[in-house]
């Protein structure tokens, strides 16, 4: 039905011509010579290829030239838009947020400024960009790694903070096939386990005490209400634990409940809040760290400014995302020079090959593609104006 020649017409160096064989010559030669056609018989029956397979010619409407490859593709939609302006991802601001009734819940304000593209891009826009769902493992399990390992230890911290005996657990996690087979489990499990009882002993000083109990707060700011339920709250002040390394996410989270607790002031509770984790890279190679707010000289004021920023959030993308600022705030706060700062910033906002950048999670990618972050004129006037009223707080800043 076909007969199909091919050969090397262009240089790999310098995309220069190189005829064909003497052999395939003289065929396109007879084929010249029996044949006739409108554009020449040779530009019928020859298809040349560029020397990219990203070149947009494959990419054309209606073009002789096709590929199926995506990564081609987005490598043809670079070149193309490699000499235009970037552009923001919104050209205007949403209209004022007016949905929440004058009311605000603390809870609302953790999670906006634990991700803030992903709740205005989920809550005004509308848009979820989920990670799908990860492939099963189709190997057996040698030893516990990431969530798998995280997911275990916290279920041992939840036994061993009630008091309840961990043997029913290695049953039933080992019946859910998240464990090695025989003795391999078991050491697994035992391993976690003896990491989480250190852990627990340090924290059970905190605990034994009083047991940490909800406050409810409610007072109006800023022409609002904020309004919810303080947890962790004993006579001492505030206790928020989490058996992970301490991320800027928790150091937010701990302090806008810290300024809710100085703002709210409870009777017979002490105005203070301690954030109890792991310092180090994971929890197997993490020791127990601990982080300490001391009252807040105007909690008042610094939660009507954060609620002014989480207004403007979510009219458009605020230049904030807890990690990159953190590390500009904190190299701030170590003395070095503001330029030495965003630096460190950017290499957290890019990433590199062994570690993930704040830039590549879909919803910051969707947002700051175009402009970046860290290059943004508000980007660190709004980091030192929410972390750094933190740090002056803070008896390890970290």
């Amino acid at each position: 039905d076909a007969f199909h020649v091919s050969y090397v017409g262009r240089s790999i160096r310098d995309n220069s011509t190189i005829p064909p064989s003497v052999v395939a010559s003289e065929l396109l030669d007879y084929i010249s010579q029996g044949f006739t056609g409108e554009t020449g018989t040779e530009a019928q029956v020859t298809v040349r290829h560029p020397l990219q397979p990203f070149s947009p010619e494959y990419f054309r409407p209606g073009a002789a030239l096709f590929s199926y490859s995506t990564e081609a593709l987005e490598a043809a939609r670079a070149a193309r838009d490699a000499d235009k302006k970037p552009v923001p991802f919104m050209s205007g601001r949403l209209p004022a947020n007016e949905s929440d009734g004058g009311r605000i819940q603390i809870e609302e304000l953790c999670s906006y400024f634990a991700h803030p593209a992903r709740y205005f891009l989920r809550k005004r826009v509308g848009i979820f960009l989920d990670d799908p769902a990860p492939d099963l493992e189709e190997r057996e399990p040698f030893a516990l790694t990431g969530l798998d390992r995280y997911g275990l230890e916290n279920r041992i911290l939840s036994r061993l903070l009630a008091g309840r005996d961990l043997s029913d657990l290695f049953h039933m996690v080992r019946s859910e096939g998240l464990l090695p087979h025989g003795n391999v489990g078991r050491h697994v499990f035992n391993e976690s386990a003896a990491r989480v009882e250190d852990f627990v002993r340090r924290l059970r000083p905190f605990v034994e005490k009083q047991a940490p109990a909800s406050v409810e707060a409610v007072f109006p700011i800023s022409h609002v209400e904020l309004t919810g339920l303080i947890d962790g709250v004993t006579s001492d002040g505030r206790l928020a634990y989490r058996y992970a390394r301490i991320s800027p996410r928790d150091r937010m989270r701990a302090w806008i409940k810290h300024l809710a607790l100085c703002a709210a002031s409870p009777p017979g509770v002490r105005k203070a809040s301690i954030l109890v984790g792991l310092e180090g890279r994971g929890q197997a190679g993490g020791s127990w760290s601990a982080i300490y707010f001391r009252e807040a000289a105007d909690p008042v004021g610094a939660l009507a400014r954060l609620l002014e920023l989480y207004r403007e959030g979510l009219s458009g993308p605020l230049p904030f995302s807890p990690a990159s600022s953190w590390t500009y705030v904190k190299a701030l706060s170590r003395g070095l020079p503001a330029a030495r700062a965003l630096d460190d910033a950017r290499g957290k906002w890019e990433g590199s090959d062994r570690v993930r950048g704040e830039k590549e999670d879909p919803y910051n990618d969707l947002c700051f593609k175009e402009t970046g972050l860290v290059d943004l004129p508000r980007f660190a006037p709004v980091a030192a104006e929410i972390f750094t009223p933190m740090i002056c707080h803070t008896e390890d800043p970290g």
